[in-house]
């Protein structure tokens, strides 16, 4: 038999192992979407040339199964590679294209892709480095008119498909309108942003924005009204809340809620860790309330992290805590966020 020693020993191990496990996976590009081991990438909705590019290169030549999701600008795109996004590691930067990174990260060295890569840095990136090139103009002059052709709406993913199908292919040997009218046959002359196209797809799932606390703090000190909305119990509120702010339970979510939210420039949804939080902002969101966001760090106690005040029966009193609040915010910068076992 095992000592209880042993037999805690080993119980540990393999903890650490599964443990160890998950962290790998957590580190991957691969998520489960329904289809085992998909890779997925993630954009935001652009009309840039590069971001269209890029989904062309990762579902032609990077990986052909992967997802390749186009979220609204500013959505979350930590469940997926993001690529073309601020702060990422695949985004337009020290005088490389978003497509350039790609293509050199995953190393093709096809020319055609080459090629696209050059047009790209012409147009895009170093445009007055290529004021000669005729050929960039005339692209150019195809990928708006192409843009112009589905305003105000979306340009099909198809669409954009053919372009770079167009351009890959050399069918550039053609005069502009008459590339203009195969291009917009290939996607069916179809001005309705539905054209179904397998290579990449569009997300437009409303998300809500994780706002870090501090730029919430910068808001209110520019002058504009940050409303903080408590997702929590009345007996939790009562005991400590974020001051100033307001008890909306997910329950109680209706038409008739608006008007209090109404002259809010920024409405902030929280609870202890932000689940329930993120549920009243989710919940906001779909009754029109589009100016809502949750904090990072999560809720109440991200907000106590930092040694912030709050209001309550276990806390300050309201008008103490908002003046503490408003001389905290004029008065000097956000601190770092208290160490766990620092007190």
């Amino acid at each position: 038999m095992f000592s209880l020693q042993k037999s805690f020993g080993i119980s540990l191990i393999f903890l650490v192992l599964i443990a160890s496990l998950f962290a790998v996976g957590a580190c991957t590009s691969v998520f489960n979407t329904g289809n085992t081991d998909t890779a997925r990438y993630i954009t935001w909705e652009s009309r840039e040339m590069d971001t269209w590019a890029s989904v062309w290169l990762i579902s032609h030549y990077i990986d052909p199964q992967a997802e390749v999701i186009i979220r609204p600008t500013g959505s979350p795109t930590h469940d997926g590679t993001p690529f073309a996004v601020a702060d990422t590691r695949y985004r337009k930067v020290n005088g490389q294209s978003t497509f350039e990174h790609l293509v050199e990260d995953f190393k093709i060295d096809a020319p055609e892709v080459k090629k696209i890569a050059q047009l790209i840095q012409a147009i895009e990136v170093a445009p007055w480095s290529h004021t000669g090139d005729s050929l960039s103009r005339q692209v150019e002059q195809v990928y708006r008119h192409l843009d112009n052709q589905f305003r105000p709406e979306q340009v099909p993913v198809s669409c954009y498909n053919a372009f770079f199908e167009s351009l890959a292919q050399d069918r550039l040997a053609l005069v502009p309108s008459e590339l203009d009218t195969t291009l917009l046959a290939d996607c069916a002359g179809n001005k309705q942003a539905t054209v179904k196209d397998t290579s990449a797809f569009r997300d437009q799932t409303r998300y809500v924005r994780l706002l870090p606390i501090n730029n919430i703090l910068q808001t209110i000190g520019k002058g504009k009204r940050v409303l903080f909305v408590d997702a929590r119990e009345s007996s939790e509120y009562d005991e400590t809340h974020i001051p100033g702010a307001i008890n909306i339970k997910l329950r109680d979510i209706n038409d008739s809620i608006k008007p209090l939210l109404a002259d809010a420039d920024l409405v902030v949804a929280y609870c202890i860790k932000d689940f329930r939080g993120y549920e009243v902002a989710n919940a906001l969101k779909k009754i029109g309330v589009n100016n809502v966001a949750t904090m990072a760090p999560y809720g109440l106690a991200g907000w106590r992290s930092f040694n912030l005040p709050t209001a309550g029966k276990k806390s300050l009193t309201e008008p103490v805590a908002l003046k503490t609040l408003t001389d905290f915010i004029h008065g000097k910068a956000l601190a770092a966020p208290a160490k766990p076992g620092n007190g």
